[in-house]
């Protein structure tokens, strides 16, 4: 029987070393999710007069969540032909409710306000596709080739820490300012908003947290050239959000994209020209917090200036932020 040291050692080698697949085949994996969507709200509009309100979240996990584990799993090699029968079901679906005689001046049609659809659909499939990769990756029915490259590559694991980051930039409470010129003083508005960031950190830095002891207790897998020893992605997020709302409190928030791409090209410019890239990517020691932990802090820029880039949608939507939780 192997030992506990040795078990661990052999799960840390099941989810290392991998090489990905294409950035196409990655944006396939993650289609059944969108066609759920779609089947799943022409389905409900076929079927609204004969099934209750509280079945529909049933019919919501059969059309979305088990399609999104079939083709993460058995079905990773026919994920085309999946998403060809879902968009071919939803046609049929909405051509049976155009030919159904609904008079639009008779339905309860109201304009969207404050909260959209797209942005809480585009969440919850973040959460569900997240959460799927991570119960899997443990086990041989899910595809290597969807595990976290280890250098350079791309696969469906790597878009997850991306994804919660561009679904937390849409709902961001620091950007309910992008549309107001700043009144109070720079020092007061930078300590309330600091004051504010923090405190809704707090959540993620207890995961982080209990994250890190629950690993180290049970003995489970610790792919440190992921994030480092002792960080992971709760401690990404909430550091993230925090120097996020310290860079708008400096820096008005339309200037997102210019400010965005200016930490972007310039975390760029220093990884490939000050051997940056190197110290992450080599064998050297881990024996201060900082090197122990580098992979974990030298992302860190590159996700807030993804999630300042990412910020610059909201000045185009009419958001009301207290329909959302970042």
């Amino acid at each position: 029987m192997a030992s506990k040291e040795g078990y661990r050692l052999e799960q840390e080698a099941f989810v290392s070393n991998h090489e990905g697949s294409t950035w196409q085949e990655v944006i396939f994996t993650l289609l059944p999710n969108v066609c759920g969507i779609l089947l799943t709200t022409t389905t409900l509009g076929v079927l609204r007069k004969y099934i209750d309100r509280n079945v529909t979240v049933v019919v919501e996990f059969i059309l979305i969540v088990i399609p999104t584990i079939l083709c993460c799993t058995v079905l990773s090699e026919h994920i085309i032909s999946v998403c060809i029968v879902m968009i071919f079901i939803s046609t049929l679906n909405m051509w049976l409710l155009g030919n159904k005689s609904i008079q639009l001046s008779k339905l309860d049609v109201r304009p969207i306000t404050g909260k959209r659809p797209f942005i809480t659909n585009f969440r919850a499939l973040t959460n569900i596709i997240t959460a799927i990769c991570i119960l899997a990756v443990d086990f041989r029915v899910f595809p290597r080739k969807f595990v976290k490259t280890e250098v350079y590559g791309y696969s469906l694991m790597d878009t997850g820490v991306g994804l919660f980051i561009l679904a937390n930039a849409l709902v961001a409470p620091e950007a309910r300012d992008f549309s107001t010129s700043r009144q109070t003083e720079f020092q007061e508005t930078l300590t309330k908003n600091i004051k504010n960031c923090f405190r809704s950190c707090i959540p993620l830095l207890v995961l982080g947290f209990g994250r890190f002891v629950a690993v180290e207790l049970t003995g489970y897998q610790k792919h440190v050239t992921e994030y480092g020893v002792h960080w992971n992605f709760f401690v990404t997020l909430a550091v993230v959000k925090l120097f996020t709302s310290m860079i708008t409190s400096t820096i008005n928030s339309k200037y997102s994209l210019f400010s965005g791409a200016w930490i972007l090209g310039m975390h760029e410019y220093i990884m490939t020209t000050k051997g940056l890239s190197t110290w992450v990517l080599g064998d050297a020691p881990r024996d201060d917090f900082f090197s122990a932990n580098r992979e974990g802090l030298v992302s860190v820029p590159g996700y807030v200036g993804f999630k300042k880039t990412s910020q610059c949608w909201i000045l185009y939507m009419d958001i009301d932020f207290d329909n959302y939780t970042a």
